[in-house]
């Protein structure tokens, strides 16, 4: 016998519906019941008088008379009709009856208890779980289960009885209710008309990296994510759809919490909620001016309803480089080295003598400074929890990341909370706020002869470190060529440690259903400290630029923002439309100084700055500007089938002169989800379709400074008796916004019950009044002038699809996607049809100019000297060369205007580009019971890059070759 609740219910109602009748007994029993609205009576005819009498007598009741029974499990009731036998007997039919039990779970692993299990055919009389999420029922062999509970997905399984069944039920609200943030609001991805990838944190392995956005590389299409260096604690570089212009930064907007931020902050990738690339105009012009290489919107998480829950984890990972750097050792060395000694003293009737050491140590000097396997650790701690009015998470955690070079090191610390309480039913205030604080080892980047990295490949191999006594070998004797790699690595102290924090607090407001008004302030600083040092066991210090210094650099922002929205339906259409205000304001300081030739004290515990030669400042700047703007957007929606947005804003930026200082940037998409139409096909294979068309346009400020446009006065060296002296600059008042206009063009798929997404976007993208500092007629008294002088445009393809192969106990994911991307500059300015920036000259860099402007090609074309082989023969240089001192092992060059001579004038070509012609990633996951492999991969096909230390790879001087000059045939 089933025991009876301890609960009752005290009823006394007239002339109503059953189901409304339930309605109450759930609320004062604290029950819950499971039924078919279509077997319930919707007459109002019942009527109950009851004083503290159980659940089962009210029902006993009710339900008898109106063919109607239950069964329980705990405190859940399911309600059907009378026909059939009691379970769990069943009606057979024509097919030998099977006895299937299982487990019924939450994606948590806690068991649902009172979920309805039915056969699919009807054949035999359904069940319900039990207090452990348990069943057992009886029904005909190949019988189809169908498993149901409020709130969670249905879910149809294979009857089995020789093995338990174990099902886990999804969150129903997770797959329908699905939004996607966008901005200053959400929106339900059914109900998405732009290009925004979306990406759970929680479903991303993060492998080996302690950055959240190199975590993603290679899972969303159109986004390129590369790390420029090896130096720990960089922040990677995101390029959104191709290139947009000729020097401004090509760096997305990052909105944290709705903070706006021109680059990715120092934080915990494991307080990550989710990110969101908005990657068209329609989706990011919300954003102005901000928006133009397109948005990554990142929430964090937050407090949760129920018990408070700590967790702990910790990873640990190692990271490699792909390809490392493989030298000459001595043999190969002096094998090169006496050839191009052979060669040159013949052809120069020269008597030069290659001296060999007599004693040969064999250093890898390059294996000596680097790390082959780089260690990441990582730990945090977290805290979540919270009731129906205040909810509440918080996280502490340290990283610590090697670099390449053995002494660089990256170390972070964080510490973030996020706090919401609810006043009343319309008042709910939101505080957000994040402090890190990142500590950097970094190496010598800025003085060429120091550089830690060129001086191991040019060291000789058959030298060593030390000397006999364990003292470092110096540059400037008879041991050692260049400044000793392992003496600069661990000589040298430079460190920067940067203090970084973002705060929110933010109000909703919400007098009446639907309409909600929402001020809030953010504010975001960073305080960086940079020390450099090199002590006295380095040979540099007595003579090195910047042998002492220190840095300081302090940037505050603050961001006003209102907005009133409001949302409701009529009939079948829903709506939304949303205002608002907003008003940002940066100001930063820059202050550093620095000594040279510092050898004032004996010992570094002691230096000072001012010990030096030569004290001077090193880079002192300081300013700020802002921007206003006003916004709006409408959204409708006809049953979530026909869609349509538009958006407005506008910025006003004191960057530009009062003339063009606005700027207007409209957008609109519009969407139509095919599959919701009666006429389309109702098949397993294809389940949902939806085209998607969107434009928009969106602003940049390129490489204005701060205050640009009034910068009427530079200082021109010295004047009359050691005062500066200053001369008027060019006028930049006539420079306006740059422009771009998008055009995108969209389909989703989802087949075979969404086991399989597919998503492809076609676009445009064209941005025009490029601006940038370009040369002009030296009559008017200047060289350059920053002004609007071109276009460029990038047509492309995004195309990503993901497939759930395995869903069972093993689970088996697969994705991939791939980009093409054409990009092309489409006019200049009149008086100058290509432009380039030529950054460096010689042979080291083939007479290149490495970021070229060439109308019709691609931004940042390779423009330089083609190289086609080597002379072999003295008799194979032509004849101006020969008397230019070209012989046999020289380069050939390709001679493009056929004088017989080469010119960086008139023989550089187009050699190639940057930008490649696809890139994408493929990824792959299995999971078996709480076991995870997770495979990650990217690729990038068609582009170059340019190794300008190839270009002193050769056997010029003394220099060590890499293995690749030494194996030459």
């Amino acid at each position: 016998m089933t025991p009876s609740l301890a609960q009752t219910a005290s009823l006394s109602v007239q002339k109503t519906t059953l189901k409304s009748l339930l309605e109450q007994i759930e609320k004062q029993a604290g029950c819950h019941f499971t039924y078919m609205d279509s077997e319930l009576p919707s007459n109002a005819d019942v009527s109950v008088n009851a004083q503290n009498q159980s659940v089962e007598k009210i029902l006993d009741q009710v339900l008898t008379s109106r063919g109607l029974t239950y069964t329980r499990a705990g405190k859940n009731f399911a309600i059907k009709r009378k026909n059939g036998p009691a379970v769990p007997e069943m009606q057979v039919a024509n097919a030998t009856p099977i006895t299937v039990r299982g487990t019924v779970k939450d994606e948590n692993g806690e068991p649902v208890i009172g979920a309805t299990i039915t056969p699919v055919n009807g054949k035999g009389v359904g069940t319900v779980t039990d207090l452990n999420g348990q069943f057992s029922m009886d029904v005909p062999e190949n019988s189809v289960l169908k498993v149901s509970f409020i709130g969670y997905l249905t879910q149809e399984v294979k009857a089995l009885s020789k093995k338990n069944l174990n099902i886990t039920l999804k969150d129903n609200a997770k797959i329908i209710d699905e939004v996607v943030v966008i901005g200053y609001s959400t929106i339900a991805k059914k109900k998405l008309a732009t290009a925004i990838s979306s990406i759970k944190m929680d479903n991303v392995d993060k492998g080996a990296s302690l950055n959240a956005i190199q975590s993603i590389q290679g899972k969303i299409p159109g986004v390129q994510i590369f790390t420029p260096s090896g130096i720990p604690g960089e922040n990677p570089n995101v390029v959104i759809r191709g290139v947009n212009s000729f020097t401004g930064s090509v760096s997305p907007l990052y909105v944290v919490d709705g903070i706006l931020l021109d680059s990715y902050p120092n934080m915990n990738q494991n307080d990550i909620e989710s990110i969101d690339v908005l990657k068209d105009a329609s989706s990011s012009a919300i954003y102005g001016s901000r928006g133009n290489n397109g948005v990554v919107i990142i929430t964090t998480k937050q407090g949760k309803k129920g018990k408070s829950r700590i967790e702990f984890n910790s990873r640990f990972g190692t990271g490699s480089v792909a390809q490392d750097i493989k030298m000459a050792n001595s043999a190969e060395y002096t094998d090169v080295m006496t050839a191009a000694v052979n060669n040159y003293n013949a052809q120069k009737n020269a008597n030069i003598v290659f001296d060999i050491p007599d004693e040969i140590e064999e250093t890898d000097w390059v294996s000596l400074i680097s790390n082959k396997h780089s260690q990441n650790i990582e730990n945090n701690v977290s805290l979540t929890g919270g009731d129906d009015k205040t909810s509440f998470f918080a996280s502490i955690g340290n990283s610590i990341q090697q670099g390449y070079i053995r002494t660089s090191k990256a170390e972070q610390y964080n510490f973030r909370t996020n706090l919401s309480h609810k006043f009343s039913k319309t008042l709910k205030v939101n505080v957000s706020l994040a402090v890190n604080n990142k500590r950097l080892r970094k190496v010598e980047q800025e003085s060429s002869s120091l550089k830690v990295l060129r001086t191991a490949r040019e060291e000789q191999p058959w030298y060593g470190p030390y000397d006999q006594d364990g003292n470092y070998k110096v540059n400037g004797t008879t041991s050692i060529v260049r400044h000793n790699p392992v003496m600069l690595i661990n000589e040298e102290k430079w460190t920067s440690n940067a203090l970084t924090g973002l705060g929110n607090i933010g109000f909703e407001f919400t007098p009446i259903k639907g309409l909600k008004y929402s001020p809030s302030v953010n504010f975001y600083g960073y305080l960086t400290d940079g020390r450099k040092k090199i002590t006295e066991k380095n040979d540099a210090r007595k003579s090195s630029w910047k042998a002492i210094a220190q840095n300081r650099d302090e940037s505050y922002r603050y961001t006003i923002t209102n907005t009133l929205s409001y949302e409701g339906t009529f009939s079948d259409i829903n709506y939304s439309a949303l205002v608002g205000h907003e008003f940002f304001q940066r100001t930063f300081e820059n202050f550093g100084a620095q000594s040279d030739s510092y050898g004032a004290f004996p010992s570094s515990d002691f230096d000072l700055i001012n010990a030096g030669d030569n004290i001077y400042a090193d880079d002192i700047s300081y300013g700020g500007y802002n921007i206003e703007s006003y916004f709006g957007r409408v959204s409708l929606d006809y049953k979530s089938k026909y869609l349509f947005n538009a958006s407005l804003r506008r910025d006003a930026a004191s960057k530009l002169p009062k003339k063009s200082r606005n700027g207007y940037f409209p957008a609109a998409s519009f969407g139509w989800r095919v599959s919701d139409e009666a006429f389309f096909p109702k098949n397993k294979f294809v389940n949902g379709l939806k085209f998607r068309l969107s434009w928009g346009n969106t602003g940049n400020l390129g490489p204005i400074d701060y205050y640009n446009s009034y910068s009427l006065v530079s200082s021109k060296g010295k004047g009359y008796n050691g005062q500066s002296g200053y001369s008027l600059d060019s006028d930049a008042r006539s420079i306006k916004w740059e422009v771009q206009n998008q055009l995108n063009l969209g389909v989703d798929f989802e087949m075979l019950k969404g086991r399989i997404a597919m998503e492809v976007d076609l676009y445009r993208k064209a941005s025009g009044n490029l601006l940038y500092d370009s040369p002009i007629q030296t009559t008017s008294g200047f060289e350059n002038i920053i002004r609007n002088v071109g276009s460029v445009r990038n047509l492309g393809l995004d195309y990503s699809i993901n497939a759930k192969i395995l869903t069972g106990d093993l689970k088996w994911n697969l994705g991939g996607n791939i980009t093409f991307v054409k990009n092309k500059m489409v006019s200049l300015y009149d008086t100058a049809p290509d432009i380039f920036t030529v950054t460096g000259s010689g042979s080291n860099l083939f007479g290149g100019s490495v970021h070229s402007f060439i109308v019709g090609r691609p931004v940042s074309t390779f423009y330089m000297l083609n190289m086609l082989g080597i002379y072999q023969k003295d008799a194979d240089v032509p004849e101006k060369l020969y008397a230019n001192g070209v012989r046999a092992g020289d380069i050939m060059y390709e001679d493009i205007d056929g004088d017989g001579d080469i010119s960086t004038d008139t023989d550089r070509k187009d050699v190639g580009k940057a930008i490649p012609d696809f890139y994408g990633g493929i990824n792959t996951s299995l999971s078996w019971k709480g076991i995870d492999l997770t495979i990650n991969g990217r690729y990038s096909v068609g582009g170059k890059i340019f190794a300008s230390w190839m270009g002193s790879n050769g056997v010029e001087g003394t220099d060590n070759p890499a293995m690749a000059i030494s194996k030459r045939g």
